[in-house]
């Protein structure tokens, strides 16, 4: 079994001063609950279904590990067609079909882990932009944004760069501020534009129509940007030159795998098990540390 990372921020919609807030269920030193308690309403009544692309998706709740790492099972329509025996003819049936996967979230650390299955959905960006929606329309009630996305292998980016060496554009995205409490120089950044100009998610483009663009891994300001995104915190993609062709590579492309045993409950109860283990690496705890 494959699961990618990513990871999930809660914002406010307006950095503003605004009292509905202090007396909200959720001012912003609770904001973390928002999930939660979804979760935890989610145990009650077991299933929750939402519509998203004009398909619709199921979230199951299966079982909560402890206080922090909560196991569910995702779905979404998949219409089937079915040949059956008729009285005079052969029928034809459209039926629902819902392949699941496993979705892993641990609400301290707003991290999730989504399971990679062709059968369910094309590709896990595709569970995490629906989980996405999901959690929105639920924060949007309290003015808070929700935004999922992946957690980076390591130097996916330079290993992009290595790989194309005709780079014509190339787009970093960012959500202001970000998960790691300043401690992630780029924060201050990020932080500066919110309060001046109120942004939510910024993006830099860097182009060059005539010539390849020029990256070099020890500029240092460039790798606090890219440490800020492979974190969870925003997301790049890149226009290259392929075959004599222009292609577009997305940072999902290279969204951190864990390759593990289908026993996914039973891994989740052992402490010292693969999927725990990646789960606490990927911790902001870690990566205050590694500071």
């Amino acid at each position: 079994m494959i699961l990618n990372a990513y990871r999930y921020s809660i914002r406010l919609k307006n950095e503003q001063f605004d009292i509905s807030h202090m007396i909200s269920k959720y001012p912003i030193e609770k904001k973390s609950l928002l999930i939660k308690d979804f979760l935890l309403q989610l145990k009650k009544d077991v299933k929750f279904k939402f519509e998203y692309q004009n398909k619709d998706q199921i979230l199951y709740y299966i079982s909560d590990i402890n206080s922090k790492i909560y196991l569910l099972k995702f779905a979404r329509d998949h219409k089937t067609e079915l040949y059956v025996e008729g009285d005079v003819d052969i029928d034809r049936i459209n039926t629902a079909s819902f392949p699941p996967v496993y979705i892993i979230i641990d609400v301290e650390e707003h991290t999730i882990l989504i399971q990679y299955d062709q059968k369910a959905f094309s590709n896990t960006m595709t569970s995490a932009k629906a989980l996405e929606q999901m959690f929105k329309s639920i924060a949007e009630e309290y003015s808070y944004i929700v935004n999922i996305e992946a957690i980076k292998q390591k130097d996916s980016f330079w290993e992009m760069v290595n790989c194309y060496p005709e780079i014509v554009q190339v787009t970093f995205k960012f959500h202001s501020p970000n998960l790691f409490e300043g401690i992630l120089s780029f924060n201050k950044f990020t932080k500066l534009l919110k309060e001046k100009f109120n942004t939510a998610t910024t993006e830099l483009t860097l182009k060059n129509e005539n010539d390849s663009l020029r990256f070099e891994k020890t500029e240092e300001d460039t790798a606090e940007i890219l440490e800020y995104i492979e974190n969870g915190a925003g997301s790049w993609s890149a226009k290259v030159i392929e075959d004599g062709n222009t292609v577009t590579k997305q940072d999902h492309e290279y969204a951190k795998k864990i390759t593990t045993e289908d026993n996914v409950e039973e891994q989740l109860t052992n402490p010292s098990s693969k999927i725990r283990v990646e789960l606490k690496l990927m911790s902001r705890a870690e990566i205050v540390d590694e500071k």
